[in-house]
């Protein structure tokens, strides 16, 4: 199961253009967090979704 979580630190991405589909359950899951991160920060803006599919962690 795909996990939301926040980061505080800068981060580095690379980005490949091309569409998936998501699942209800994770549609929802985001929108969950999306409405909550709003009403934390208003000034928020919902672009684009991307996905991370690999991490390193540099320590």
């Amino acid at each position: 199961m795909s996990k939301i979580i926040k980061i505080n630190k800068p981060i580095i991405l690379k980005f490949e253009d091309r569409e998936i589909k998501l699942p209800n359950e994770l549609k929802e899951s985001i929108n969950k967090f999306w409405n909550d991160a709003t009403k934390e920060n208003p000034n928020l803006y919902n672009g684009e979704d991307y996905t991370v599919e690999s991490e390193t962690y540099i320590l």
